[in-house]
């Protein structure tokens, strides 16, 4: 009978955690998903304002990849203190500072008048955008066990996906339909108007989002203990000696290289999408637009089957790797397809759904890599070091455009690099390692 009973008291501590999470992923993940997906369209809608800009601005491809180089060179030395921050004075605060002041910012980037003004305003959203994904990962773990993540994270990261689907139209419309209304160039109203609501997401976490789930008005106690009986280990702490062991151990690198490589593909993709679509033929800000939400469109729904195949068999290692190699092979046979504008767009669509569906994966691997003691800094140092591919890949890439004419060159060379990372994972990183 005892054994009949324990499984039934298993089975019933089961249903009530899957309600419970069921309850804190309505409560969250719908404002995480919008902050999210206005963070990456004032991130990338730079990419669908290249043209005009470039003409308005005298700016060459080259100038272009600097612009998008040095808002990282802002991000990165603010990336690891923010999330300090955050730990000190909680979520709701920090996640509110971000979203206001990278709006704000963002907005501003209508003001631009020359290429010394562009830089300096990439660089200030840079600095004031820093910290806000590690952050939401970290603000993640308070809330599910390593075996949910995978799924959850690639709900939210499907908002990158979301934003190119929504704002390649969104933003042609806005550019060709707004020029020169009031005297102002479209691109400056499109930053006008998609950094604005930004502000106002942040301003709303400041009564939306609960610090954790103790902070939680709209759960019980008893919801409250299930969530963090849940995360086992994550909450425990650990002494100095064993936080820089853990922040600074070989497989620590190993992480950083493979993000980085994986970044190296997803940045390219963001900031470089519109001008290959655009190589092939196509023309007008709306249409270019319309074109663009395509391979978003499609990397939407592969995201979230890839998140929730991961979750399904509780594996990361193979599921990034096949999400890197998939990648590559995606961006190597683009450029071979630029006579066949669908099929052509179709394999984005591929590279999109694999390179920005592996993020998820790929968090909800090093996430439980780190105690809750080591992981402000330990997420925030993969981050930051794998994001310095923010300050290369599109440089490099708009480099070997100027020189060659083509795309070819650098999207081969960004393949090759994501090979290395896929294989790299599985090689080096055991399962007992992120399970």
């Amino acid at each position: 009978m005892s054994h009949t009973y324990s499984i039934e008291e298993t089975a019933s501590r089961i249903r009530m955690a899957d309600s419970v999470h069921k309850k804190v992923s309505w409560r969250l993940m719908p404002f995480l998903l919008l902050c999210y997906v206005m963070l990456y369209l004032d991130r990338i809608n730079i990419s669908f304002a290249q043209g005009p800009m470039q003409t308005d601005l005298g700016l060459s491809s080259t100038a272009y990849g600097i612009g998008i180089t040095i808002f990282f060179a802002g991000y990165l030395p603010f990336e690891i203190p923010s999330n300090l921050l955050m730990r000190r004075f909680g979520a709701r605060k920090t996640m509110a500072r971000i979203m206001i002041l990278w709006g704000v910012m963002s907005a501003a980037m209508m003001l631009v008048r020359n290429t010394g003004e562009f830089y300096l305003f990439r660089f200030l959203l840079g600095a004031f955008e820093a910290g806000f994904y590690p952050g939401l990962v970290l603000y993640l773990t308070y809330w599910y066990p390593p075996q949910r993540r995978a799924r959850v994270l690639s709900f939210l990261v499907a908002a990158t996906a979301l934003a190119g689907l929504i704002g390649g139209p969104l933003s042609g419309w806005i550019i060709s339909g707004l020029d020169q209304v009031k005297g102002l160039a479209g691109w400056r109203w499109m930053f006008l108007l998609q950094g604005l609501p930004t502000v106002l997401c942040g301003i709303a976490a400041l009564w939306l989002l609960p610090d954790g789930p103790r902070t939680a008005a709209w759960l019980s106690r008893a919801e409250q203990d299930v969530v963090i009986a849940g995360l086992g280990h994550d909450v425990q702490g650990s002494t100095h000696t064993k936080f820089m062991r853990e922040v600074l151990r070989p497989k620590v690198w190993v992480l950083c290289f493979a993000w980085f490589t994986l970044m190296c593909g997803a940045y390219v993709l963001s900031f470089w999408v519109p001008a290959i679509i655009r190589s092939f033929g196509v023309s007008g800000a709306f249409a270019l637009g319309l074109w663009t939400g395509v391979p978003y469109g499609i990397g939407v729904i592969g995201m979230i089957l890839v998140g929730y195949h991961s979750d399904l068999r509780f594996e990361r290692r193979w599921h990034f790797a096949f999400c890197s190699l998939a990648g590559a092979a995606a961006l190597a046979v683009t450029p071979a397809l630029g006579g066949n504008v669908m099929l052509a767009t179709l394999v984005l669509g591929l590279a999109v759904a694999m390179l920005f569906g592996g993020s998820p994966i790929f968090w909800a691997m090093g996430s439980s890599f780190f105690s809750s003691a080591a992981a402000p800094v330990g997420l925030a140092l993969v981050n930051s070091v794998g994001l310095t591919a923010g300050l290369l890949a599109p440089l490099f890439v708009g480099w070997l455009k100027d020189r060659t004419g083509s795309f070819e060159t650098g999207l081969h060379v960004i393949a090759a690099l994501l090979v290395v990372g896929g294989v790299l994972i599985p090689v080096a990183i055991r399962k007992r390692d992120v399970n």
